[in-house]
C-alpha cells in the first residue's frame, strides 16, 4: 500500500495517494499494538508472537 500511495502522489493524484498512506499507517499501528499485547492471530487462529514473548 505504501508503494501504491507514493506512486499515486508522484503521478499527481495527491488525495488518493495520501488517503492510501493514511490507511496504511493506521493498519500498521493497529497490528503493532496487537502484536505487542499478544492478541494477533494468524489465519489458522494461532497467536503470532515475537521471539521471547511470554504469554500467560
Amino acid at each position: 500500500m505504501t508503494i501504491v500511495g507514493f506512486i499515486l502522489i508522484a503521478a499527481g493524484l495527491d488525495l488518493p495517494g495520501i488517503t492510501i498512506l493514511c490507511i496504511d499507517v493506521i493498519h500498521t499501528f493497529v497490528v503493532t499494538i496487537l502484536l505487542l499485547v499478544g492478541a494477533y492471530k494468524d489465519g489458522n487462529g494461532d497467536l503470532v508472537t515475537y521471539p521471547g514473548q511470554n504469554l500467560k
